[in-house]
């Protein structure tokens, strides 16, 4: 199947063209497909390349650059396909704030959220997450496949949890974090904001803001022996 061309639904952009954008895609087609009609009209991807202006990525293809999104001539919906968090928090600083774009939720059909959760402008819960309770999810974060989330966490703004995130309860994840696939962050810690956690690390002590762990349990990486 080529590109979607329904004309129901609301028109809808990804900005980026990369993994994560695809994995949004499938999002948003899936998302159509449980509801029985259109809900989005997915119109492509915004890249900042302009030479893959026109290619194909995956099912869709790259419909324009930044500027082209600033000047685009009807309202629009965009969410943002972003795997790193300082690029994510650049890009939607630049693009959110304008007039003609909104920025919706999305929740994939299979997800779970449960009551009191608060799911900010932007946010993406990706196929098989869990969302338990009373728990704030910031603008623009991104929760990738079967991610948990617990009781009382507290996530900011253009964080990206991969693959497999397992957050405890009462957990504090400040802005622009990454939390790398199948990382566990332990009841009632603190992850400081532009914190990256590695895949697979076991974080059982406060991350400083702007601070990198790895490994079990999680240490700073600069601390680990055997680094290069």
């Amino acid at each position: 199947m080529d590109d979607l061309t329904s004309t129901t639904g609301s028109d809808i952009l990804i900005f980026g063209a990369g993994g994560i954008a695809k994995e949004i895609a499938v999002v948003i087609d899936d998302i159509n497909a449980a509801s029985g009609s259109a809900v989005w009209n997915l119109v492509g991807y915004i890249d900042a390349d302009r030479a893959r202006l026109g290619q194909a990525h995956g099912r869709h293809r790259v419909v324009g650059g930044d500027d082209d999104l600033l000047a685009w001539p009807t309202p629009v919906a965009v969410v943002f396909g972003i795997g790193f968090p300082a690029a994510l928090a650049a890009s939607t600083a630049r693009v959110a704030a304008a007039a003609h774009v909104t920025c919706p939720v999305l929740v994939h059909p299979t997800a779970v959220v449960g009551p009191l959760v608060e799911l900010g402008r932007g946010a993406i819960l990706c196929a098989g997450t869990i969302v338990t309770t009373e728990v704030r999810i910031g603008e623009h974060t991104l929760l990738n496949l079967q991610t948990a989330v617990g009781h009382d966490a507290r996530i900011g703004r253009d964080c990206v949890l991969n693959v497999g995130v397992r957050v405890s309860g009462n957990v504090t994840v400040g802005d622009r974090c990454l939390v790398g696939s199948g990382a566990v962050i332990l009841q009632g810690l603190t992850i400081g904001d532009d914190a990256v956690v590695g895949a697979g690390a076991v974080v059982t002590h406060d991350v400083p803001a702007g601070t990198t762990v790895t490994g079990v349990p999680a240490r700073p990486r600069e601390a680990r022996k055997g680094d290069a």
